[in-house]
């Protein structure tokens, strides 16, 4: 979400967004950033339930810092 229109809802809303990683990528909560340590650029830490990986387009892991396809494994 755009961080202006982020500002804007909230304000008319009255409530607060935070950004996650789940539901509607995984059906599922896989992440979570305690209200204390925020960052706009984090989703947070992988809940220890759940295993993320990067994967390139063959489906290979990735190494920290490269670009690829986020995969979530969950316990459902």
């Amino acid at each position: 979400m755009a961080p202006k229109l982020k500002r804007d809802y909230e304000k008319l809303c009255g409530v607060k967004f935070y950004d996650t990683y789940g539901l509607t990528e995984t059906t599922f909560f896989s992440s979570e950033v305690p209200n204390s340590k925020r960052n706009k650029s984090s989703v947070g830490k992988v809940f220890d339930s759940c295993q993320v990986k990067v994967l390139d387009k063959r489906g290979f892991k990735l190494e920290k810092g490269q670009e690829g396809e986020i995969a979530v494994k969950t316990p459902y």
